[in-house]
Order: structure tokens, then sequence, then C-alpha cells
């Protein structure tokens, strides 16, 4: 779930031309996330973290 938050902001921050094939595939489907709305709160991260 942490990856997910850090790929959606990595989709909202970075270039692509910047990435590799892998990385690029992984913020698309960052992005799908991100346009259906999916998100996790602070506290979920907070907790997931420990």
């Amino acid at each position: 779930m942490v990856k997910l938050e850090i790929l959606r902001l990595r989709a909202m921050l970075l270039p692509e031309e910047e990435l590799r094939e892998k990385e690029r595939k992984e913020l698309e489907e960052a992005r799908k996330e991100i346009a259906k709305g999916s998100s996790v709160g602070l506290e979920d991260l907070i907790k997931e973290l420990g």
C-alpha cells in the first residue's frame, strides 16, 4: 500500500522521460489508481509503517 502511494507521488511529480520501462509501467498503474480515486490516508500509512 505504501509503494502505491510513493508511485502515485512519482506519477504526479516526475516526467516520464527519466524513467526506465518497468518504472514507466508502474507509474501508469499508479495513474490509473489516481483516476479511479484510490487513495490511502496519512493515518493508514502511519499504521502500516509501524
